[in-house]
């Protein structure tokens, strides 16, 4: 059993791992993820966690972690620049997993999984790129073109929020045995608008209240801790009413903190919203990091020796690449070439795939394994892609817009 002494120093390790690595990405744009990974992956080979210590943990762990970090994106979302950007933005979002799902569901198919199989790697990794590396382009554009980067922020919000309404459909569906017919893609069809009309509608109705609550108890002691609180409460609720509990939080954040723009008797006291707002960013980032060493624990060092598995996991990367290169030459051919390089460089996976693929291993679907290690190393390949890019991006080979 391992030593509570041991836990300890493991919980500052990774809390130290990820500010350093924090600060490496900012200043060399070395994303934190891969070393919060490997570290994971070496704790395993250690067996300093028995195997199975963990099974009942995680998957709580990794449902708290993406409603917080949905909820903390919601929160940083301008609706002004929905507005501005927004028809980009989603445009090319939506291209980039129409194809790279599509392909990735024909590649797996392909080297035998099965169709739920593939349909779920490809909602997993399909077309999501991460929210950490808009602060690396905010430093590395010199000209800091607030347009692009409300487009790229956009773009992180609508296709996480889209991928993971369209995982727990699929799931479902595996899950009840859904037929793949007219009939069944029908039922599953229906299954997504209700998933996102139901958590829309819900996130709405709960930003609303929650602004006239923390007008109310603005003078209140720990608010902070209280809006925790609330917005994991409204997640589980809406989750077990069948409405999407992601899209919930994600509506709420963006509701909490745009609706007093439009109406000003509903704007929040001064200093409640910033101090809330770094709260959430701080909670976000004690999750993340210790989230990525959970998928590290996962995996174990003979896993990475498969070559069918980098096989697929290189292809799907690939598939990822050639999508995001077609939909941004075609939706962004209006932006100058070196925006567009930007925007294609800017292809890092991160949380979402990561705890996608983990949510297989709680409801027990066959070749769940296999999954996770494809999205490890999908979410280290494109985060590889993605750091030279900034590297080339700080040495001036993508010169920032005229």
């Amino acid at each position: 059993m391992t030593s509570p002494e041991t836990v300890l120093l493991l919980i500052a390790a990774v809390i130290f791992l990820g500010f350093f690595g924090n600060l490496l990405f900012k200043s060399k744009g070395i994303p934190e993820t891969l070393s919060l990974i490997f570290l994971g992956v070496a704790l395993k080979f250690t067996g300093v966690f028995p195997p199975g210590t963990l099974d009942l943990f995680v998957p709580i762990f990794s449902q708290l972690t993406l409603a917080m970090i949905m909820f903390n994106v919601g929160m940083q979302l301008d609706l002004r620049d929905v507005f501005g950007e927004g028809a980009g933005a989603i445009g090319r979002s939506s291209l980039y997993m129409f194809l790279s799902v599509l392909l990735i569901f024909t590649l797996y198919h392909l080297f035998g999984g099965s169709v739920y199989q593939s349909l779920l790697l490809g909602a997993v990794i399909g077309g999501e790129t991460t929210a950490a590396v808009i602060p690396f382009v905010a430093k590395a554009l010199a000209a800091n073109d607030g347009k692009l980067l409300a487009n790229l922020t956009l773009e992180t919000v609508f296709n996480s929020m889209v991928l993971v309404v369209l995982f727990f459909v699929f799931l479902n569906g595996y899950e009840n045995s859904v037929p793949l017919d007219l009939v069944g893609v029908g039922t599953l069809l229906a299954t997504f608008l209700s998933q996102f009309s139901i958590g829309a509608i819900s996130g709405v109705l709960a930003g609303v209240f929650w602004i006239r609550f923390s007008r109310t108890m603005r003078m209140a002691d720990y608010l902070y801790i209280a809006t925790v609180g609330y917005v994991l409460g409204v997640y589980a609720l809406v989750s077990a009413l069948g409405g999407s509990g992601i899209l919930t939080v994600l509506v709420l954040g963006v509701v909490f903190f745009n609706f007093g723009k439009f109406f000003p008797k509903y704007q929040l006291m001064i200093g409640t919203g910033g101090y809330i707002s770094m709260f959430q960013d701080e909670i976000s980032f004690f999750l993340k990091s210790f989230f990525f060493v959970f998928l590290g624990l996962e995996l174990s060092l003979g896993s990475f020796a498969s070559g069918a598995t980098w096989l697929v996991a290189g292809g799907c990367t690939a598939v990822l690449a050639v999508s995001r290169l077609l939909s941004t030459s075609l939706v962004d051919r209006g932006r100058d070439a070196n925006s567009r390089k930007v925007i294609f460089m800017l292809m890092a996976q991160g949380l979402t795939p990561a705890v996608l693929s983990t949510t297989l291993l709680v409801d027990n679907v066959p070749g769940s394994s296999g999954i996770i290690l494809i999205a490890t190393l999908v979410i280290i390949m494109t985060n590889v892609i993605t750091t030279l890019g900034s590297y080339y991006m700080k040495r001036g080979t993508v010169q920032p817009p005229a």
